[in-house]
């Protein structure tokens, strides 16, 4: 018999404090993003930070993975959802983030998914290659 998740979903939308000069939203405000929706999560349970005070307990975030697929762009509605994947030893949160209207995953590539405009690229724009290359001396 599989157990049953608890979920909590919320939207919000990306604004241009979240955003760096390409429009795109900062890597960093993921984990605000994150604390939102696990603040949700915590006030559907009934166990929100004032109650986790008075239980003498706290839950601090002790480890955190972010994989990164698709960016969250200015003005964009985004839904995170958040679940409770465990909860007896410690409590360990699944995200997803996702466009409020497509339900396409939005979250980012690590370190050089480099984008231009809706289409996403794999390697690195020849630019960038160039000027790699002749740092390294190899033109």
């Amino acid at each position: 018999m599989a157990v049953k998740k608890i979920k909590e979903t919320v939207e919000f939308q990306v604004e241009f404090y979240d955003v760096d000069s390409m429009q795109v939203a900062w890597h960093g405000n993921y984990v605000k993003f994150m604390e939102v929706a696990r603040c949700a999560l915590l006030r559907k349970i009934g166990y929100d930070y004032n109650e986790m005070t008075r239980s003498g307990y706290i839950w601090p975030v002790v480890d955190l993975h972010i994989k990164y697929i698709r960016p969250m762009i200015f003005m964009q509605r985004i839904r995170a959802e958040v679940t409770l994947v465990e909860y007896e030893v410690c409590m360990k949160l699944s995200y997803k983030f996702m466009d409020a209207e497509t339900g396409a995953e939005s979250r980012k590539y690590p370190d050089g998914g480099g984008y231009e405009n809706e289409r996403f690229a794999l390697g690195l724009p020849d630019l960038l290659c160039g000027q790699g290359q002749s740092v390294l001396g190899k033109r």
